[in-house]
């Protein structure tokens, strides 16, 4: 007899889990009303579900109207920041702009003296490697020996 696999997801999604929750909740009450005690689920576990939608719905429909000013609010700040697709470091007046200002600023003041600028919040890595020595004419000609 061949093996049947059955693979049931549910939503990670919080959009996607409340409708489920509803859709759930609408099928058990179409099954009671069609006759009482035909729905195969648990009233308890119902009635939990039920409190699950009601705390969270209000909350849901909050974020759904406020997506659109939230994303015009970020599109405006990304903007001023310097930091949308068609910007770069050159484009003047921006945050990113300014502060590539000020790093190269505090790069000429603190020559040598660079993690001083942590002090403005900068991120200052330093990473010395030996410079290579030159091989002398003599050195180059030779093979090296095994």
């Amino acid at each position: 007899m061949p093996r049947t696999d059955i693979r049931v997801d549910v939503p990670t999604n919080p959009d996607d889990l409340t409708v489920l929750i509803g859709q759930i909740l609408a099928q058990d009450a179409a099954l009671n009303k069609a006759a009482p005690g035909s729905s195969p689920l648990n009233p308890k576990t119902v009635a939990a579900l039920q409190g699950v939608l009601t705390a969270a719905k209000p909350d849901r429909d909050l974020i759904a109207s406020l997506t659109p000013q939230i994303e015009a609010a970020e599109q405006r700040s990304v903007k001023v920041l310097g930091l949308s697709n068609d910007q770069g470091v050159r484009t003047d007046g921006t945050g990113l702009f300014l502060v590539t200002k000020i790093r190269d600023a505090l790069l000429a003041e603190y020559k040598g003296e660079e993690k001083e600028m942590e002090g403005f919040g900068f991120d200052v890595f330093i990473n010395t490697t030996p410079t290579p020595q030159r091989k002398s004419a003599a050195q180059a000609k030779k093979p090296a020996q095994a």
